[in-house]
C-alpha cells in the first residue's frame, strides 16, 4: 500500500489504506489514515521530517547519540556521506552524480 502518491480521487490515499488494512495488511505508511482508522503506522511516516530540512546545514544544531556516544548532527552527517561514498564505489557509481 506505499503508493499513495498514485491514489485516485480526494480520499484515494485514505481508502487504499484503510482497505488494505481491512484485507489484511498489518500497518501503513499513511498517517492520517492511521488517525483517522486506528491502523498502526510504519514504514516511511518519518518522511515528513526528513523533507523538512531544506539543506545538510539546517541539521548543524541537533546533537544525537551514536553508538552511546554523543555527537553533533554534523558528525553524523559526515558518517553518512563517507557511506554514501562507500556504496557509491561499490556500485561503480560517481558521488558527484547523486545528491545530499
Amino acid at each position: 500500500e506505499f503508493g499513495l502518491r498514485r491514489a485516485q480521487g480526494p480520499d484515494g490515499a485514505v481508502s487504499a489504506s484503510r482497505y488494505c488494512y481491512i484485507g489484511g495488511f498489518d500497518a501503513t505508511s499513511n498517517i492520517l489514515a492511521g488517525k483517522m482508522y486506528g491502523i498502526p503506522f510504519k514504514g516511511t511516516n518519518y518522511h515528513f521530517f526528513i523533507t523538512s530540512f531544506n539543506k545538510l546545514t539546517d541539521l548543524d544544531h541537533i546533537e544525537k547519540t551514536i553508538n552511546g556516544c554523543p555527537c553533533t548532527m554534523k558528525d553524523f552527517i559526515q558518517i553518512c556521506l563517507s557511506y554514501k561514498e562507500a556504496v557509491c564505489n561499490l556500485l561503480k557509481v560517481n558521488s558527484s552524480e547523486t545528491i545530499e
